[in-house]
């Protein structure tokens, strides 16, 4: 028998939240705009406002739709576009 959680984690991963992100789904967010520094993070929840991501070490933060990219590259477009980070961002 599936506990509640089981359940619950399964349906969440099945959940198309916006802009076709899912739960479990890496995601890239800006850490530091001047310098173009970027982080990955795993998506855990979506509370319809805000997503749940958590880094590689486990720490839980909360985040906009607007600072979630798909790559680093779409990140740094980002941020040339907005004139937020150096014009040589090391790759």
């Amino acid at each position: 028998m599936k506990s509640m959680d089981e359940t619950t984690k399964k349906e969440m991963q099945e959940v198309q939240l916006p802009e076709g992100w899912r739960v479990g789904d890496t995601c890239v967010m800006i850490t530091n705009k001047k310098n173009g520094y970027t982080g990955e993070y795993t998506i855990t929840s979506y509370d319809g406002r805000y997503f749940g991501v958590k880094n590689k070490l486990g720490y839980f933060y909360h985040a906009s739709l607007s600072r979630l990219f798909h790559t680093r590259e779409e990140a740094l477009a980002f941020l040339k576009n907005k004139g937020g980070a150096k014009n040589e961002v090391s790759e």
